[in-house]
């Protein structure tokens, strides 16, 4: 009788015991899937950073492409429309010039023509 009294407290203890073994053993478990699962959330998360600055990085540079060729499209538009000027007032002043020989107005055309491409290569 008396080994039966220490037994079972000894039992007790034992399932006692056991049943914190197994209580601390699912804990741990359900910590690592937790901090597993973390992890995954913290390297998607990362991911998502990286990718989000090189899109930032690479708009950022588009945008200051797009300024340089706008500044060098308005330089070549000005240009252009200077050299269309240009022409404007020479186109003007070969059509109102007065012939140098009004009497043969072919050879004034052509010496007019010789003057103006001796003019342009100068």
């Amino acid at each position: 009788m008396p080994w039966t009294l220490l037994a079972r407290p000894t039992v007790i203890l034992a399932i006692l015991l056991a049943l914190s073994a197994a209580g601390n053993f699912i804990l741990f478990k359900a910590r690592d899937r937790a901090l597993a699962l973390v992890a995954l959330k913290e390297a998607e998360l990362n991911h998502a950073r990286s990718a989000g600055k090189a899109c930032s990085d690479a708009t950022r540079q588009l945008r200051e492409d797009a300024a340089t060729r706008a500044r060098e499209v308005a330089r070549a538009i000005n240009a252009a429309r200077e050299a269309a000027r240009d022409a404007g007032r020479r186109a003007d002043a070969t059509l109102t010039a007065r012939p140098a020989n009004p009497q043969d107005v072919c050879a004034s055309a052509l010496d007019l023509s010789r003057q103006k491409v001796q003019e342009r290569r100068k």
